[in-house]
C-alpha cells in the first residue's frame, strides 16, 4: 500500500499542477471537471488495453486462512481490510489535525484568498490536496481489491451478451410451444389506421 500511496500522490500532484490548474486559470471549475473525465476515460480505456478486459483480483498469501473464535470464524482478509482501513483513516486524521501540512490544507480549504495573503502558496497546496487525495484513492482500491474482485466496466462476458439475438420470434413460439397470438400485426395496422 505505501507504493502505491507514495505514485499516485506524485501523478496526482503532477495532474493538478499541470492539467486542472491550467484549465481552472483559462477557463472555470466547469472546465476541470470535464477535463477529469476526459482524462479519467483515458486512462481506463488504457488500463483495459494493458491488462485487458477480464476479472482481476488481488490474492495475498493469507487469502484462504481463517481466525477462529469458537464457533465463529472470520476470513482473515476481510480482517486485514479493516485494520487497514482503519489505519489509513487514522493516518490521515493525523496529517489534516496534528501537522502544520494538514494546518495550512485546512486553512486554504476555508478561505484561500486569506491564506494566499499570509504567505501560503495556494496553488501548491491545492497540488498537496489532490495528491493526498490520489494516494489515499489508491490504498482504498487496494484495500478493496484484497476483499473483492474487480473488472473494467465492459467484460468479454458483457460483450458477449451484446452478440445473442434477444428478438422474439413468433415462428419460433408457434412452433415450439403451440402459441397463436390474439392480437396480430395486422389487428394493430387496421386499429391505427381508424384512429
Amino acid at each position: 500500500i505505501p507504493g502505491v500511496m507514495i505514485v499516485l500522490f506524485l501523478a496526482g500532484y503532477t495532474y493538478q499542477r499541470t492539467l486542472i490548474q491550467s484549465a481552472v486559470d483559462r477557463s472555470s471549475l466547469l472546465a476541470s471537471l470535464l477535463v477529469t473525465f476526459g482524462v479519467a476515460l483515458v486512462l481506463r480505456n488504457l488500463l483495459v488495453l494493458v491488462f485487458g478486459p477480464d476479472f482481476k483480483s488481488i490474492s495475498p498469501s493469507y487469502a484462504f486462512t481463517n481466525l477462529r473464535l469458537g464457533a465463529l470464524s472470520i476470513d482473515m482478509v476481510r480482517i486485514s481490510a479493516l485494520g487497514a482501513s482503519l489505519a489509513l483513516m487514522a493516518l490521515l486524521a493525523f496529517v489534516l489535525y496534528r501537522t502544520d501540512w494538514g494546518r495550512v490544507i485546512r486553512a486554504t480549504a476555508q478561505q484561500d484568498f486569506a491564506a494566499g495573503l499570509c504567505g501560503v502558496n495556494v496553488r501548491h497546496v491545492y497540488g498537496l490536496t489532490f495528491g493526498v487525495a490520489s494516494a489515499f484513492a489508491g490504498a482504498a482500491g487496494v484495500v478493496i481489491g484484497i476483499v473483492l474482485p474487480f473488472a473494467p466496466p465492459l467484460t468479454r462476458h458483457k460483450l458477449a451478451s451484446f452478440r445473442q439475438d434477444r428478438g422474439l420470434a413468433i415462428s419460433k413460439a408457434r412452433r415450439d410451444l403451440g402459441y397463436a397470438p390474439v392480437y396480430t400485426r395486422l389487428d394493430d395496422l387496421l386499429s391505427r389506421e381508424l384512429l
